[in-house]
C-alpha cells in the first residue's frame, strides 16, 4: 500500500478465489467500504475553570515551560500542554456541575437541620460554613456554565437566519475591532501587521 491508500480512511477486504483449472494464480477481489474517520471530542476552554483555587498554580506551572519554534508554534504547543492538567481539573471540581450543586444543597440541608438542634456546636458551625461556601462557588459555576453554553447555541441556532446572523457577526466584529495598540515604548501603531508583532512579543 502506498501512502495515499493508507490515507484514504477506508476500511478495505481482499478475498483470494480458487484458482481453477487452468492457473495457478487465485483472482484477488479487493472490497472497499465507506470512509471512516475517528470522532475526537471538541475541546472548549470554560470560563469557570478560572475561579477555580488551582487553576492559577495550574497555568504557572505548565506556561513557562521552554519549548523552541516559531510564536505560533509555541502558543499551540503550551495550550496543548494546559489541555490534559484543565481536562482532569474539570472531571474533578465541575464535571455534571448540576449534579453537585443539587448534592451540595442536600448537605447544607442536612447539616443546618443537626445544627438547628445543637447550635453551639463548633464542628457543625464549622461545616455550615465550609458548606455554604462550596454551594455558593459551586451555583456561580453553575452560572457561569450555562451562560457560556446558551451563548455558544445561541450562535449556532441563529445561523438560519442569514441576514440576522451576519447582522450580528458584523456588529461583533466592530466591537471587537482594534484599530489601534500602544507600543513598549507608549506611542500608539495602526499598522495592522505592527499591531500584530505588537501582540507575538507581548505573548
Amino acid at each position: 500500500m502506498n501512502p495515499y491508500w493508507l490515507g484514504f480512511q477506508r476500511s478495505a477486504s481482499v478475498h483470494f478465489s480458487n484458482p481453477g483449472v487452468f492457473s495457478d494464480h487465485s483472482p484477488i477481489s479487493v472490497c472497499i467500504g465507506p470512509m471512516y474517520q475517528r470522532k475526537r471530542a471538541s475541546f472548549r476552554f470554560f470560563n469557570m475553570w478560572v475561579e477555580h483555587q488551582d487553576y492559577k498554580a495550574l497555568l504557572l506551572e505548565k506556561w513557562p515551560v521552554l519549548i523552541y519554534g516559531s510564536p505560533m508554534y509555541v502558543l499551540c504547543r503550551r495550550l496543548k500542554l494546559l489541555k490534559a492538567p484543565l481536562k482532569q481539573l474539570n472531571k474533578f471540581h465541575f464535571a455534571h456541575i448540576s449534579e453537585r450543586v443539587s448534592r451540595a444543597e442536600v448537605d447544607l440541608e442536612q447539616y443546618q437541620s443537626l445544627l438547628h438542634n445543637d447550635k453551639d456546636n463548633e464542628h457543625l458551625l464549622a461545616q455550615d460554613r465550609r458548606l455554604r461556601l462550596d454551594l455558593v462557588n459551586l451555583k456561580s459555576a453553575e452560572k457561569m456554565f450555562y451562560s457560556q453554553k446558551l451563548k455558544c447555541n445561541f450562535f449556532k441556532d441563529c445561523d438560519r437566519g442569514t441576514r440576522f446572523f451576519y447582522t450580528l457577526m458584523n456588529h461583533r466584529h466592530k466591537k471587537n475591532f482594534i484599530p489601534a495598540i500602544r507600543r513598549s515604548d507608549g506611542s500608539l501603531t495602526t499598522s495592522m501587521t505592527e499591531m500584530g508583532d505588537v501582540f507575538v512579543s507581548f505573548y
